[in-house]
């Protein structure tokens, strides 16, 4: 299983774990409850650890949420 980004209308956000693109944006269609995708909406595969790199990147740089 792969973790990818599902980018619907290209600014609603979800991370769907899936096997494949399509597999991802199948699960995002059953939870919209539609059976097509509106204009703009992406599918991006990311790789595993994404969002800790994220955050110790911006710790590293002085940005930390845990701190506000």
């Amino acid at each position: 299983m792969s973790n990818y980004q599902v980018w619907w209308r290209g600014y609603d956000l979800h991370d769907v774990t899936a096997a494949s693109k399509e597999e991802a944006l199948n699960k995002i269609k059953g939870f919209y409850g539609v059976k097509r995708t509106p204009k703009d909406t992406v599918v991006v595969e990311i790789p595993p650890g994404y969002y800790d790199r994220m955050v110790k990147n911006n710790q590293k740089i002085g940005i930390d949420a845990t701190n506000i």
